[in-house]
């Protein structure tokens, strides 16, 4: 198994979905795009929920676009303002209606761990995470972008995969490698068990792991 990175319409030469967000933030704080972003983590039931992935990208791209603000200002007086919870799929044809709406510049979309978003309810289920993608895909909209990670899905890879412009694997990529070793590095040394060891065994360790990361 292996991770995936998909993006839509765009080319990233950065890997990680951390890394596009601080290439993008500098457009972003000039003013000449729009950015929202969603972090999936299955040891958070609150980041694991479309419904809850929807509704962020809702509230981030509605505060940078006065029209729209207005689709989002709509949905809430339509659900007496409050009142009222709005169901799922009002919430995904607000984010249709919100990103057909122009804005400043392209729109970025950056969802990171696809395979760890979950749909919410069984009595009227959103779109799992990867639907989500294509249906926002299907909207054919030339100012969309959208960049998306997933871990260990083969079903997700083989549904985004013809919708992607480009796709990378990350553990082909150096700089993961890299990433990896450094982390286990820093793990073995901060262990108290493992500071008593001898720096040979340590060394030996890592590399051991290191080689595991690497696939051998």
């Amino acid at each position: 198994m292996w991770p995936l990175a998909i993006s839509s319409f765009l080319t990233f030469d950065t890997m990680s979905s951390s890394a596009v967000i601080e290439d993008l933030r500098p457009l972003f704080e000039q003013g000449s795009i729009c950015l929202a972003y969603f972090y999936c983590d299955f040891r958070d039931p609150a980041k694991r929920s479309v419904r809850n992935l929807i509704s962020s990208l809702l509230i981030q791209l509605a505060a940078q676009s006065n029209q729209r603000r207005e689709v989002l200002q709509q949905l809430y007086s339509g659900s007496g303002n409050g009142a009222q919870q709005a169901n799922d799929d009002s919430l995904l044809q607000c984010l249709k209606a919100i990103l057909s709406r122009p804005a400043q510049g392209t729109t970025y979309l950056v969802i990171d761990g696809l395979n760890e978003c979950l749909s919410s309810t069984p009595q009227q289920p959103p779109p799992d995470a990867a639907r989500l993608i294509q249906i926002l895909v299907g909207l054919n909209l030339k100012d969309l972008r959208i960049f998306a990670t997933n871990l260990h899905e083969d079903a997700i890879h083989n549904a985004l995969q013809p919708l992607a412009s480009q796709t990378f694997s990350l553990h082909e990529t150096q700089d993961h490698y890299d990433d990896i070793v450094n982390y286990i590095k820093w793990r073995i040394v901060e262990n108290r068990r493992m500071k008593r060891w001898r720096y040979e065994d340590r060394v030996s360790t890592w590399e051991v792991l290191a080689e595991k990361a690497a696939g051998a």
